[in-house]
């Protein structure tokens, strides 16, 4: 990153999630719109369509909230075995 860009990034904290939000949106939307296209072409009737990038997706974010989650538990274990240590 230049100089310009990050001190853009230190005086407007919030522009940084909001444009990560932002993004984020319009990738699941395109990613939606096309995974329904081809769910199309592939034979599923239209009123049906919707189900699967709904179901892709969901799977998708299910993981990696189940992967956040037992990185928690895993971190929260390695800091209590390092405070028993300790003590």
């Amino acid at each position: 990153m230049t100089n310009f860009s990050l001190r853009a990034i230190r005086t407007q904290p919030r522009a940084v999630p909001f444009a990560l939000a932002l993004t984020i949106l319009a990738l699941l939307v395109f990613s939606f719109a096309a995974v329904r296209d081809f769910a199309v072409q592939a034979g599923i009737p239209e009123h049906l369509a919707w189900l699967f990038p709904v179901l892709i997706d969901g799977m998708i974010a299910g993981s990696i909230i189940a992967m956040l989650f037992l990185r928690h538990l895993a971190t929260r274990e390695q800091r209590a075995g390092a405070e028993a240590k300790r003590n």
